[in-house]
Formats: structure tokens, C-alpha cells, sequence
């Protein structure tokens, strides 16, 4: 009975010590220089203490990443591409982000704004490649890359994609051909753009300050085989940004993602923290109610 017993407490004794050991851990409980937010099943949205900079942390083992955006332009569905051959670059209608936050899944950790876009009319171009629902949306139209570029320093840059995988994600440089190869063809959805280092607030607005969303990879690899997917929201130069993504163990290429006015960060509990917007000449304020492409990260 004594060699029962101490056996089973022997069991209980190693259960305990496992759990806490592989027990799902928060992206603050990794680092010591952020102030949490929000918080839940390992993702949440931080404060970075030494610098103003918001922090979306997705867990993708726990998060999935989901994209919505506006209906295509009939007329506008042949409409020439630029990055991928063959397949047009149609114009999506902007869509308002407060009539999407009450419609979408009732347990989402934070809706944003994504893709770069063209113009501010009902109907826009989005800028880069998007890949959505096993096919690619659009081919992108964007001046500002390698296909007859607005810039002489655009001629020759690489554009690179976030690839979302089940439960993982790769940050590579953007080869649409790679896509549905056999090594690929678990990719949910690609999002395409440039480095951070190619933005033209930095290449050709003289490393302008301003609001920018970047986003980096962590291998959390000490705890567990999954990948955290960070978000960075701030109004800085973009390179003070990028450098608090480093510090908090980005490994990955840094992409950027549509900054300035259009920047939009809302979490249910907390409300909006950041809100597209503009400043006429007067200094006034006016908020931008309508974009074309959103990215949302839902609880599994």
C-alpha cells in the first residue's frame, strides 16, 4: 500500500511539474519591457515601455489570421496587373471599419488595417499581391516596385510575403510561382509588400516620421515549436520602430505594412487605439471611415 501510494504521488508530483514546465505563456511573460494590454490564450496587445510602440502578438497555435475586404469593381475585374503575369489587379470598394467590428467573429483578439492601396476613391487598386481563399485576389498595381517604377531605387528591390500556415508563419522573398509548389501548398494566405528598408517614407521622404504598422517573426523555439507574429504600431522613424521589433526577438526580414493616415488598431475590450486619420492645413482633424483590406486574428 505504502509503494502504491508513494506511486501515485510520484505521478501526481511530475504531472505538476510538466504543466507548469510546457504551461501556455503569454509573449509578456517573455519579455520585462512590456505593459500587457489585453491578454488571451497567448496572444494580447502591449505597450513597449521605453518607446511609444503597440504590440499585436499573435500565437499562431492559438490565433488565426483571417483577412476581409471590400467587394470588386465589376468593371474593373481585367484590369492589368503588375507582379503576377496573367492575373489583373481589379479595384476593391473601401469598407467601413466600424460597421465590421460588431459583424465579425464574436471572439476576435484585434481588427487592422493591411494593405497598401491606391487612392482614396470608392473603388481602389490594392498595391501588392494578396493570396485569400486558395487563390490570389489581385497581381497589386503599385508604382513603387520593381515593374516600371516611379523611383529609380525601385527597379531592382526584392518585395517580400508573410506566409500563414496553420500554425506557423515564414516571412520570404515574394516568389508567386512557389506558392502552389508541393512544398507550399499548405499556405492559408500571403500578404505581400516591402521591407521596412524599402519604404518609400524612407527612401525617398527623407526617413520622414510618422505612424507605421511593420510586422517581424519570433521562434519562441525555448518553449515551444510555434511562432509568434508581431504587429508594431508607433509614430516614430520607421527604423526606431523596426529596432523595438529586434529587441523583443524579431529574427525574420521586417515587412511594412499600409502606415500613415490609414493606420487602424481596435480591440473590442479596449476600443480603438489607433484610428485612420488625417489634419487639413488648419490642423483640423478628420477621420478616414472607409479602407479596402483589413486583417482580424480570431481565437481557435
Amino acid at each position: 500500500m505504502r509503494l502504491l501510494r508513494f506511486c501515485l504521488l510520484t505521478i501526481l508530483i511530475i504531472y505538476a511539474l510538466k504543466s507548469e514546465l510546457f504551461a501556455q505563456k503569454s509573449f509578456s511573460d517573455l519579455h520585462n519591457n512590456l505593459t500587457p494590454l489585453f491578454e488571451k490564450n497567448g496572444s494580447g496587445i502591449y505597450k513597449v515601455n521605453d518607446i511609444e510602440v503597440t504590440i499585436v502578438a499573435i500565437d499562431l497555435r492559438t490565433t488565426t489570421f483571417n483577412q476581409s475586404y471590400g467587394e470588386i469593381l465589376e468593371s474593373s475585374k481585367n484590369d492589368s496587373g503588375k507582379f503576377i503575369e496573367n492575373l489583373p489587379s481589379p479595384s476593391f470598394k473601401r469598407i467601413s471599419y466600424s460597421s465590421l467590428v460588431d459583424t465579425l467573429a464574436t471572439d476576435y483578439l484585434a481588427l487592422i488595417n493591411a494593405s497598401f492601396f491606391e487612392n482614396y476613391e470608392e473603388y481602389t487598386p490594392l498595391s501588392f499581391p494578396i493570396f485569400h481563399n486558395n487563390r490570389y485576389i489581385t497581381s497589386g498595381s503599385s508604382p513603387f516596385a520593381y515593374v516600371s517604377p516611379k523611383h529609380p531605387y525601385y527597379s531592382t528591390i526584392d518585395l517580400y510575403s508573410l506566409n500563414i500556415f496553420d500554425k506557423y508563419a515564414s516571412i520570404e522573398i515574394f516568389d508567386s510561382t512557389n506558392i502552389f509548389s508541393s512544398g507550399n501548398n499548405s499556405i492559408h494566405q500571403q500578404l505581400v509588400s516591402y521591407r521596412y528598408q524599402d519604404h518609400p517614407a524612407l527612401i525617398i521622404g527623407n526617413d520622414t516620421k510618422t505612424r507605421f504598422l511593420l510586422v517581424g517573426l519570433v521562434n519562441q523555439k525555448e518553449y515551444s515549436d510555434s511562432e509568434y507574429l508581431l504587429f508594431a504600431f508607433g509614430n516614430n522613424k520607421i527604423g526606431e520602430i523596426a529596432k523595438a521589433l529586434r529587441e523583443l526577438g524579431v529574427t525574420s526580414e521586417i515587412m511594412t505594412f499600409d502606415g500613415g493616415s490609414s493606420v487602424l488598431l481596435y480591440n473590442k475590450t479596449l476600443g480603438y487605439l489607433e484610428t485612420p486619420h488625417v489634419y487639413d492645413e488648419d490642423g483640423n482633424y478628420f477621420r478616414i471611415e472607409k479602407l479596402p483590406h483589413y486583417l482580424y486574428f480570431e481565437y481557435k
